[in-house]
């Protein structure tokens, strides 16, 4: 280990003291100028040289020495990426991976109507694909709406994957400060599912003209924007030579029960972006199993290597973590305490949302915190109070299949709000609060209305230890 730190502290010297000679050279020959019409095409070679130099450096790799990684800093375009991705806090396998030269500089843009789209830079590997990007307006000053990112191949088709970022209210939060609009947009590919050699980035941008209108129940909504916005497009490559061939596979084979309930671990995939756990619940449990709670892995060492997201059908989830993979521990344990599960006959939420109140839920944590009768749409307002405190879970609770009105009738939720959004807030009381957002077509429904539930904070608990390695 100490041997090639060495060598790589040695490589960074041994291009360090080439580009500082060449920049020398450059700014000498500059200087010089003046004097020799010939040899001035000479030095602007060698000013072009250092600039080469370091711009293939950057392409190459992303693991520096603090002291040239200082050198990278003042070069046009990379020292935003790079620091993103060093100093993200979001997840270790992202910073561990742009270490080990798995960083992939970008720098593309498209500009037009008065903003600006860049993409900065990617992570990638076999089956998850992150992008870092920004936006700006003409001025610091401009207010900015922002849409939901999404990620499609070259025929425009969108990637087949979880898309997972930062809601447009949180990148208009920072912007408002900085005139720069930060995003990251997380995709988890879907089992067997290949990323392609090229990829299109795309978001829609608005200007706002004043801060949003508050809700009826005192919130405000994320600046969204509109489907009249200007499309924004980015394409960019993804080096599959980075990671392929990479990926390790761990056959586990191991049951637990909880609360009676069968839980089945059948194998681990190991990949520098991510560690895929791949879960099962019979269909002889009497309960449907929603979320593993508070799972986690840990290593010999007692590092703990977090819960990222999850994917997969409801009874073979696949659970995602942040990847030790650059550290290699000789053990490697999943863990937890519980998990949310309700029993058949609880699965169902009743609402009359003409007299705006719920007859039937699986217990209290809910409640109906407001119907909204718009132009387009009704608005339904779903309050959870009550979770665990240590369930940082946001809850879908119906999903997106829709809803059976009283005459039994199924309807499919708005098309032109298809998406449950949801917002967290704490009481005044330290009590924390979600609240879930779905769009129903404004008709004469037939009261009261059924929605299933797709998820829901009912716990069984039962501690469990489960080894990967």
């Amino acid at each position: 280990m100490h041997e090639e730190e060495a060598r790589e502290a040695r490589i960074d010297g041994a291009l360090t003291d080439r580009i500082d000679l060449a920049i020398r050279a450059g700014i000498r020959d500059g200087r010089q100028a003046k004097t020799r019409a010939r040899r001035r095409t000479a030095r602007r070679w060698s000013i072009g040289a250092a600039a080469v130099l370091l711009i293939a450096s950057c392409l190459v790799s992303i693991r520096v020495s603090p002291a040239f990684a200082a050198m990278l800093r003042e070069v046009p375009g990379f020292a935003a990426f790079i620091d993103r991705v060093q100093q993200s806090n979001y997840d270790r396998s992202l910073s561990l991976a742009a270490d080990n030269d798995y960083a992939q500089p970008v720098g593309l843009s498209d500009e037009h109507d008065g903003m600006k789209l860049t993409v900065e830079g990617i992570l990638a590997d076999d089956g998850r694909l992150v992008v870092y990007f920004d936006v700006r307006g003409e001025g610091a000053e401009d207010a900015l709406r922002i849409g939901w990112p999404t990620v499609t191949d070259l025929q425009g088709k969108t990637l087949e994957a979880g898309i997972q970022s930062g809601t447009p209210g949180e990148y208009e939060k920072d912007g408002r400060k900085t005139g720069i609009y930060q995003g990251m947009v997380d995709v988890q590919m879907g089992t067997g599912v290949a990323l392609p050699d090229e990829a299109v980035f795309k978001v829609r941008l608005g200007k706002e003209s004043s801060v949003n209108a508050p809700r009826n129940d005192g919130g405000s909504l994320p600046p969204v924007a509109l489907d009249t916005d200007p499309e924004f497009t980015v394409r960019f490559k993804i080096d599959h030579s980075r990671f392929e061939g990479l990926k390790q596979q761990i056959a586990m084979n191991q049951s637990i029960t909880v609360a009676g309930q069968t839980v089945t671990f059948e194998k681990a995939e190991i990949s520098p972006l991510r560690i895929a756990l791949y879960m099962s619940y019979p269909e002889g449990n009497e309960m449907q199993i929603f979320n593993a709670g508070d799972i986690q892995l840990v290593d010999d060492q007692g590092n703990a290597w977090k819960w990222t997201g999850g994917t997969g059908e409801r009874n073979r989830p696949i659970q995602y973590f942040e990847s030790s993979y650059f550290k290699q521990p000789r053990e490697l344990y999943v863990e937890g305490s519980w998990f949310t599960a309700l029993d058949a006959k609880s699965r169902k939420v009743v609402i009359d949302t003409k007299e705006k109140r719920i007859l039937k839920a699986p217990d209290d944590k809910i409640m109906l915190a407001n119907v909204v009768n718009g132009p387009s749409y009704t608005t339904l307002t779903i309050g959870i109070m009550g979770t665990r405190t240590d369930d940082n879970r946001g809850y879908a609770l119906f999903g997106w299949d829709g809803f059976t009105d009283g005459a039994g009738k199924l309807h499919r939720f708005s098309e032109n709000k298809a998406d449950t959004v949801g917002s967290w807030r704490s009481t005044n009381d330290g009590v924390t609060l979600q609240e879930a957002y779905y769009y129903l077509a404004n008709e004469d429904y037939p009261q009261p209305l059924t929605f299933d539930v797709y998820e829901y904070p009912a716990y069984i608990v039962e501690p469990y230890r489960v080894r990967i390695r």
